[in-house]
């Protein structure tokens, strides 16, 4: 009997010890796991200083090629400042004059200042002789062609020492020229092909931007034609007071006989103060091999000098 309670003991100490030895291996299973997960954290802040540094260097870099950049710019600018103001228009030969003034980095008195307007047609080149005022050159460009963009170039001449920098383009369309800006019939458009009869009920809106004062809206007419040859002209009236975005409307309650092969366009016309018509088409259709559909046509605005 006393050898079975031993037996027991036993056992249960063999038992015992199989829970500690375990109990040990979890602990140090997830001692292991613990130093492992550690040590990958600091690998990973270790790369994360590791990129953060990266990022530094790169900014550093940036700001290094920015200010040589900059650097480098100055040395090669013949002007610090330039600015080019519109003065006058002459509507009797379409010509115009720029006042451009010009701040040199660097002059002396015996120094010259030039303003060169090349043509960006032909590429001729026109100079004129700026004036100092407190440090500032000025000169007036006259006799501009209106019909044609020009590149400004200023221009340090000392004798055989010549010293060029391009200041800008000018266009003489986005200083002057009006912008039919939209433009569209808001009605009904029908086709009766037993009586070949067009029918048009609406209004035509037209939206005019004008880019200075130095021009303005003398007239807006909306012209119906029949295969090029004009039918009616309806004059559009100003429906606001905004200079710069001008809106004209006007009724239309036409019918319009329309032949087979014959073409119906109605175009906006519109004349500004300078004396410049300006033509855009609005709707284009034609009774074409017995169909009456829509035709292409040039949605751009034209203007007649």
């Amino acid at each position: 009997m006393d050898n079975n309670f031993d037996n027991k003991d036993n056992n249960k100490k063999s038992f015992f010890n199989k829970r500690n030895v375990f109990g040990v291996f979890v602990i140090l299973f997830l001692c292991a796991i613990f130093i492992q997960n550690m040590g990958l954290k600091e690998r990973l802040n270790n790369m994360n200083n590791t990129l953060n540094s990266f990022y530094g260097i790169r900014d550093e870099i940036s700001n290094i090629k920015y200010d040589v950049h900059n650097e480098l710019k100055k040395q090669v600018e013949v002007f610090s400042e330039s600015y080019i103001d519109i003065k006058s228009f002459n509507p009797e030969n379409k010509t115009y004059a720029a006042e451009v003034r010009l701040t040199p980095r660097e002059y002396t008195q015996n120094d010259k200042i030039y303003v060169i307007v090349e043509s960006m047609e032909d590429g001729s080149r026109n100079k004129f002789e700026a004036v100092n005022n407190q440090g500032k050159f000025i000169a007036l460009c006259e006799n501009l062609d209106f019909s044609v963009d020009v590149n400004i170039w200023g221009s340090v001449e000392n004798g055989d020492n010549v010293r060029q920098e391009y200041v800008e383009t000018v266009s003489p369309k986005d200083k002057f020229a009006l912008n039919i800006e939209n433009s569209h019939f808001d009605g009904s458009i029908g086709f009766e092909y037993k009586s070949k009869n067009l029918s048009l009920q609406g209004e035509m809106y037209v939206n005019i931007i004008n880019p200075s004062d130095n021009s303005s809206v003398e007239k807006c007419d909306c012209v119906l034609y029949v295969s090029d040859k004009e039918y009616k002209t309806i004059p559009l009236v100003k429906s606001n007071d905004n200079f710069y975005d001008l809106e004209y409307r006007g009724n239309i309650d036409e019918k319009i006989n329309i032949d087979e092969n014959d073409t119906f366009t109605a175009k906006i016309i519109v004349e500004d103060k300078n004396g410049f018509i300006y033509e855009k088409i609005v709707e284009k259709m034609g009774f074409i091999n017995g169909n009456f559909e829509s035709l292409n046509y040039d949605y751009s605005q034209n203007i007649i000098y």
